[in-house]
């Protein structure tokens, strides 16, 4: 009987123990492989509750590389001038020019004196010339010599007044004369290209003599001339032409037949229009080659008058380009003859 309670014991231990393994054995969770590496995985910060999930940034592309601003010409501009109390304590020789105002001088008249120094391009001073009295101003002392001279739209001194600072004892006057002003413009031909339209290396000259008359001979003297810039309207101006004189406009181009002609109606005081109308002219094209018919390159070419044997400094010249090519513009209508020169060439 006893050994029939300890079998039943035993058989209800054995049960017992086989439930409690089977249920913790259910019960437990899976394990990944990584969980059964002997390395653990770094642990990942926890984020504070209620933080906004991190956005993922977008990659930084590196800066293009920006172009190298080239700077841009600057205008070179005169100097200024020296103020004349500037001079005056560096220890300049002090002046004063008595000035006798003509009485017919136009109302519209816009006058200056220029103090020039040892050269005509040594500008001292530009003073205001007003009507009467005398002008004050001073010679920066690095000038032995120097001349005053006017400029203006009807007033001209027929010589520039001589500056001396030793002989500054001496009393300077001058007395103007009443000329006359010419303005214009010069006018394209229709249908000319922007690039033949470029005046800012010309200028507009000017030619001025008196005819002296001895018996039934007829003479030019007292020649006197000068040059105008044209600004980008193409517009000019010449002041102070004396009325006693004649006076003829002349504007070269290379690619327009030269043009002069002379001034009309020059009358004292007045002012007076002058365009100056541009032609068209002939063009010549051609090719230069020698004697086996290769082409000549780098000979001078020019186009002269069949009277003349060598094209002068006026006529149009050019050279020829590697194929002997060669262009030439803006001649008169007339008969013309080509010449061309070359080293080793006869």
């Amino acid at each position: 009987m006893q050994r029939r309670v300890l079998a039943v014991f035993a058989l209800v231990l054995v049960v017992t123990v086989g439930i409690v393994v089977w249920r913790s054995l259910t019960s437990a969770p899976a394990t990944s492989p990584a969980t059964e590496s002997p390395v653990s995985a770094p642990k990942q910060a926890e984020e504070p509750v209620g933080a906004k999930p991190a956005l993922a940034q977008p990659a930084v592309k590196p800066a293009p590389a920006q172009p190298v601003a080239v700077p841009e010409p600057v205008a070179v501009e005169p100097e200024p001038l020296v103020d004349q109390r500037t001079v005056a304590a560096q220890g300049g020789a002090e002046f004063t020019l008595d000035v006798i105002w003509p009485a017919d001088v136009p109302a519209d008249e816009r006058a200056e004196l220029v103090i020039q120094g040892r050269k005509t391009t040594d500008i001292v001073a530009r003073l205001p010339l007003t009507r009467g009295g005398e002008h004050r101003f001073f010679l920066p002392k690095e000038h032995n010599r120097g001349r005053v001279v006017v400029e203006a739209r009807y007033l001209y001194l027929d010589e520039p007044v001589k500056l001396d600072p030793e002989k500054r004892s001496k009393p300077l006057s001058c007395e103007p004369h009443v000329g006359a002003w010419v303005r214009g413009r010069v006018i394209f031909p229709p249908g000319v290209d922007e690039a033949d339209r470029d005046l800012s290396k010309h200028r507009v000259g000017r030619r001025s003599f008196r005819v002296a008359r001895d018996g039934e001979f007829a003479g030019a003297r007292s020649f006197s001339g000068e040059t105008a810039a044209i600004a980008r309207d193409g517009s000019f101006e010449f002041g102070g032409l004396p009325a006693d004189m004649r006076h003829s406009l002349s504007l070269e181009l290379p690619t327009f037949p030269p043009h002069e002609k002379p001034l009309e109606s020059i009358e004292a005081g007045k002012a007076i229009l002058h365009d100056i109308e541009l032609e068209l002219g002939a063009s010549v094209y051609g090719r230069v080659v020698d004697a086996s018919g290769a082409p000549v390159a780098g000979a001078d070419v020019g186009c002269v008058s069949e009277s003349d044997d060598e094209p002068s400094d006026g006529d149009r010249t050019a050279k020829t380009d590697a194929s002997g090519n060669f262009a030439l513009r803006g001649f008169e209508p007339k008969s013309l003859r080509l010449t061309a020169v070359c080293k080793g060439y006869l």
